[in-house]
C-alpha cells in the first residue's frame, strides 16, 4: 500500500487529496485502454447489428415488391365463368355453407354484394370487415339504393377499415356500372381475379372452371371439391 503522508508535512490541500485518487494499473481489466477497446468492440457490434436489420428490411421490401398480383388475360376475362347471368331465370346454383365461414357465403344470392365484399376484404382481414359489411348493407341494401346514399355516409361506415375515401368512391362507381349493361363481371370497376373468381364460385356456379389464388377462396374451392365431387 502507498504510504499516505500526514497533513502536517507541508502538503497543500490539493496535493493531500490527490493521494487518494484512483490510479488504474496498466494491464488490468479496468484500465483505460481496456475500456476503450471494449467501447470500440461494442460500437462495432452495434453497427453490424444495425446493418443486418437494415438489410433484412430491404429484403422484406424486395419480397413484397416481387409478389405479383394475379392478372387475368384478355381471353380469361371474357370466359364463361365470368359471364353475366339472369338471377331469376338462370340461377340454379346455391353454394353450401362451409366451416371456413367466408363472408361471401352469406351474400351469395346477390352478386353485387359479393363484389362489394371482395372490394372491402381486399387488403383487410375478414374478421375486421365482417362487422362493417353488415352495417354497410343496412345503409346500402342494393346497388340501386347505394346511388341515393351520400359518399360521406359510406365513408363514415367503413372508416374503421381505412382507405374509406377511395373505397366509398369505388363502391359508388361499381354500383353505377353494375346497373348498366355489361356482359362479363370483369368489365366492372375494381373487379380483378379475386372478385371475378368469387363471382364464379358463389354466384354463377362455374367454380369448377376457375382456379382461385386467394387463400380463403382456395380453402372454400377445395371444400367444394371434397364435398360435391365425392357424392
Amino acid at each position: 500500500m502507498s504510504s499516505i503522508k500526514p497533513f502536517s508535512d507541508c502538503l497543500s490541500t490539493d496535493e493531500f487529496f490527490a493521494q487518494f485518487e484512483y490510479k488504474p494499473q496498466l494491464g488490468s481489466a479496468s484500465s483505460v485502454s481496456t475500456i476503450l477497446k471494449r467501447r470500440k468492440t461494442a460500437e462495432e457490434k452495434s453497427k453490424k447489428t444495425k446493418k443486418k436489420v437494415i438489410e433484412k428490411k430491404k429484403k422484406k421490401k424486395k419480397k413484397k415488391k416481387s409478389k405479383k398480383v394475379p392478372i387475368l388475360t384478355a381471353a380469361q376475362r371474357r370466359s364463361e365463368p365470368y359471364r353475366r347471368f339472369d338471377l331469376e331465370s338462370d340461377r340454379r346454383w346455391v353454394p353450401p355453407f362451409s366451416h371456413h365461414n367466408l363472408i361471401q357465403e352469406l351474400y351469395c344470392d346477390d352478386p353485387w354484394k359479393v363484389l362489394v365484399v371482395c372490394l372491402l376484404c381486399n387488403r383487410t382481414r375478414g374478421s375486421q370487415a365482417n362487422k362493417v359489411i353488415a352495417k354497410l348493407f343496412q345503409l346500402c341494401p342494393s346497388a340501386q339504393k347505394t346511388l341515393q346514399v351520400d359518399v360521406s355516409e359510406i365513408e363514415k361506415t367503413i372508416a374503421v377499415l381505412g382507405l374509406q375515401r377511395k373505397r366509398s368512391k369505388s363502391i359508388k362507381r361499381l354500383s353505377v356500372e353494375y346497373l348498366q349493361d355489361w356482359e362479363y363481371v370483369t368489365q366492372l370497376h375494381t373487379v380483378g381475379k379475386y372478385a371475378a373468381d368469387a363471382y364464379a364460385i358463389f354466384c354463377s356456379g362455374h367454380w369448377r372452371d376457375v382456379t382461385p389464388v386467394d387463400h380463403k377462396l382456395v380453402n372454400y374451392w377445395e371444400y367444394l371439391h371434397c364435398t360435391l365431387d365425392h357424392k
